[in-house]
């Protein structure tokens, strides 16, 4: 019976041990919370990212797949495109290329004087934007230009070509690589979303 009483009197926690590891919860939970905005405004960079990346293979697909014309009653099997602006940097803006042709390369761009239709805007819906557009960043970083303004991603079918422009202080020029930088605007975080001429779409992190 002895034995008894001294083993019931070691079963459970005492009150300083629960007292020490609710105060650990605590303190683990507040860690947690704190930096959660921080967390949260990362992923917003990633969402915004993806958002991008997904919005070139949109306007890819409905070129190779001959999509009709959206803007227009008449079947017309236009090129399709992405627009980015940085006067307008929470926008992603596909448009159909009225007259891009193997021909006509210098065309293959978004001109509204043209009869280019924008037909879908998205809208980054995070604390993102679009903080800078580069050229030949991936292929030649030694002559790149990241000083343009607004820069446009062609698919012309019924081959796979792609058409890169990007218009600067300066004028237009043709890229081997566009790129288009998004940033989180609180934390300052970046991603490099990018396409090339062979079709390849990529993101990166940016420093």
């Amino acid at each position: 019976m002895k034995n008894l009483k001294i083993i019931k009197k070691n079963i459970g926690f005492s009150l300083i041990e629960l007292v020490v590891t609710l105060g650990i919860i605590i303190m683990i939970s507040t860690l947690i919370l704190a930096n959660y905005p921080n967390l949260s405004e990362m992923h917003s960079v990633d969402r915004a990212a993806r958002l991008v990346s997904i919005k070139i293979r949109d306007a890819e697909t409905r070129a190779m797949s001959i999509k009709e014309d959206p803007t227009s009653a008449s079947a017309r099997f236009p090129s399709y495109g992405v627009h980015f602006d940085l006067s307008k940097p929470k926008d992603i803006a596909l448009f159909v290329d009225l007259n891009c042709s193997a021909i006509t390369a210098s065309n293959c761009k978004y001109e509204s004087v043209a009869g280019d239709t924008i037909f879908e805007t998205k809208i980054i819906p995070t604390n993102a934007v679009i903080y800078q557009i580069c050229g030949n960043l991936k292929s030649d970083p030694f002559n790149k230009n990241c000083n343009l303004t607004s820069a446009d991603i062609v698919f012309l079918r019924p081959t796979p070509s792609v058409f890169l422009k990007g218009i600067d202080s300066l004028g237009a020029y043709d890229f081997s690589d566009v790129e288009v930088i998004i940033r989180e605007v609180r934390t300052n975080n970046k991603k490099m979303i990018g396409a090339t001429q062979g079709g390849q779409i990529f993101i990166e992190t940016y420093n």
